[in-house]
């Protein structure tokens, strides 16, 4: 019996939230979608165009070892290259990001002219976004003036993400 309580209990202290639902979905769950390991082959890009409001253009390119590698072209505050670094739980935690929208499952390109994009404003940037992961590669090129499904406001989330894990805003404001 004593058994029996002890495991209960350690089960409710490590496992925070193991019963709360939330959306039908457990509040804690992407906390478990974690990877362990990083694969050695993982790359994440990230590209943002310009617009003709002036809007930030640069690239980001994060490697399995946690190096990133920014390039600023225009409308930055740090033109040209520069060499950064995130922890690999920074790393694990965008991998798990990609993984949480599906992202091999989504469409390569949402623009006007696609279905995807039930809404569209002129002048927009583009953010064009990669992920090479376990020999599977996947590029999405999204002109951020289309809007208006859950799709694009997730992958809208995930370049947000990708920013903020490398502290762009260091380089760009």
């Amino acid at each position: 019996m004593f058994q029996v309580l002890l495991t209960t209990f350690l089960w409710l202290v490590l496992a925070p939230g193991a019963g709360s639902e939330v959306g039908n979905q457990n509040a804690f769950a992407h906390l478990w979608a974690i990877p362990q390991d990083v694969p050695s082959d993982t790359v994440i890009t990230l590209v943002r165009t310009d617009c003709y409001g002036g809007c930030p253009n640069y690239s980001l390119t994060i490697k399995a070892d946690g190096s990133v590698l920014y390039d600023g072209y225009s409308d930055v505050k740090q033109k040209g290259k520069l060499e950064s670094r995130i922890s690999q739980e920074k790393l694990k935690a965008l991998i798990a990001a990609f993984k949480e929208i599906n992202y091999f499952d989504l469409q390569g390109s949402y623009d006007r002219k696609s279905e995807a994009c039930p809404s569209f404003s002129f002048d927009a940037p583009s953010a064009k976004t990669s992920l090479t992961l376990n020999e599977k590669k996947k590029t999405i090129n999204h002109n951020t003036g289309c809007s208006g499904s859950n799709e694009l406001g997730q992958l809208t989330w995930l370049e947000r993400k990708i920013d903020e894990a490398v502290n762009a805003k260091q380089w760009i404001e």
